[in-house]
């Protein structure tokens, strides 16, 4: 079933996933945009060694889940595992997606948040203008870039709230 819901967009889905993307911010600039990225945190009960290396930035004990989804919050990638004290710039670097440079296809982009690097190699990246921005330009695409990038964590949201009963109690690791 996992494959029959999450897999990514064909190239003839792109025109309408780059037609949604630019709706969302409101801007012809982002309809090249082919999905957008973030991380999540899965509460667990850490394993007995290297239980640190499961401490996250929030205070409690994850594993990673990055998710990639397209203008409707549909998923079209997820990566987990890795553990909840690890950078999302690292998470991704790590992923299938990157390594293998799956998504997006060449002339394509998907969007992230302050979280991630902004790449164009080996995949094409955008994400936001580091604070303080030098311009109202740079302030302009960092908005738009929000209201574009907040598909990713609604869905998020919604797979959370749907799937609360293993969501939001901590999962045990077997070793």
């Amino acid at each position: 079933m996992f494959k029959r819901v999450v897999h990514l967009s064909d190239p003839d889905e792109l025109e309408e996933i780059g037609t949604g993307f630019a709706s969302l911010a409101d801007s012809p600039a982002f309809h090249h945009v082919a999905g957008s990225i973030d991380g999540t945190h899965i509460r667990i009960k850490p394993p007995a060694e290297n239980w640190e290396d499961y401490f996250n930035r929030k205070l409690f004990h994850s594993l990673q889940l990055q998710v990639i989804c397209d203008h409707k919050g549909l998923f079209l990638n997820v990566f987990a595992g890795f553990p909840g004290a690890v950078h999302d710039a690292r998470v991704l670097r790590w992923s299938t997606i990157y390594v293998q440079q799956l998504y997006p296809p060449p002339g394509w982009c998907i969007i992230g948040d302050g979280g991630y690097p902004c790449l164009s190699v080996p995949i094409c990246l955008m994400t936001p203008f580091r604070e303080p921005v030098q311009n109202a330009v740079q302030a302009r695409y960092n908005r738009k870039l929000s209201k574009a990038r907040f598909v990713v964590e609604r869905a998020i949201g919604m797979m959370k709230t749907r799937w609360c009963s293993i969501f939001f109690k901590a999962l045990e690791l077997k070793g």
